[in-house]
C-alpha cells in the first residue's frame, strides 16, 4: 500500500488515514508504555476496502523496539 498500490486489487486509488487522534480514532490508539500512546496512520483501498496500518513516525517505533518483546524465528 505504501508504494500506492493495493496487494489486493492492484487499484492506485489508495487514502491516508490521519495518524493524529481525533474522538472518532481513539480505538486505533495502542499502548506502547504508561506514558506513551502510538496512532497508526491508515492505508485504505476505495476500491477494495483492504486496509494498512503503519507507524510512521521513528520515535514511535524506537519506543515499540525497546519495550516489546521480539518473535522468536
Amino acid at each position: 500500500m505504501k508504494s500506492g498500490r493495493c496487494p489486493k486489487c492492484q487499484s492506485t486509488d489508495i487514502r491516508i488515514g490521519p495518524a493524529g487522534t481525533t474522538r472518532d480514532l481513539i480505538m486505533n490508539v495502542f499502548s506502547v508504555s504508561f506514558w506513551r500512546k502510538v496512532t497508526p496512520e491508515r492505508h485504505v483501498c476505495v476500491s477494495c476496502g483492504y486496509m494498512e496500518q503503519y507507524v510512521s513516525d521513528p520515535v514511535d517505533r524506537r519506543a515499540i523496539a525497546e519495550k516489546w518483546p521480539g518473535r522468536s524465528v
